[in-house]
């Protein structure tokens, strides 16, 4: 298989796993978006809307967009940070019980999954994934530059 044809199946597989997050959202009145803002606020005590707009590759008004949205409906809030100017996003007691709930269903999906697989198997894979990512951030850096 040539490094083309290899990187389109790779490439459709991951599409394939976005599938599953894309379906966890749709079951819980989310978007996409919203509901890795919300795994994110899970992760993260001191997530920024640049943070979220950084790992997402979202523009600051989609971010702004997604989070006003998400403290409409009264998950998530925003607090002070360490200095006045600066803004936290965190979830609110309705917010970390709607998360809770999601990440439940979604370790759930994950673990039935991931437990399914040989454990030499699933280690092997994960050390190869990576290496290649490593390999293409390399590439990309000598193509390209930092």
């Amino acid at each position: 298989m040539s490094p083309a044809e290899t990187m389109k199946k790779l490439n459709a597989l991951y599409e394939r796993v976005d599938s599953v997050y894309r379906k966890i959202a749709e079951q819980n009145d989310l978007s996409y978006n919203e509901l890795m803002m919300l795994y994110m606020v899970e992760e993260d005590s001191e997530l920024t809307q640049k943070k979220v707009g950084d790992v997402l590759n979202l523009p600051k008004s989609s971010v702004h967009v997604i989070l006003m949205k998400l403290i409409r409906q009264g998950l998530l809030e925003l607090t002070t940070g360490s200095n006045k100017k600066e803004k936290y996003i965190a979830a609110t007691l309705e917010g970390q019980s709607r998360i809770s709930k999601i990440r439940q269903e979604t370790d759930r999906i994950e673990s039935g999954a991931l437990l399914s697989l040989p454990q030499k198997e699933l280690s092997r894979f994960v050390k190869t994934a990576g290496v290649l990512v490593l390999r293409m951030q390399q590439e990309t850096e000598e193509l390209y530059g930092e």
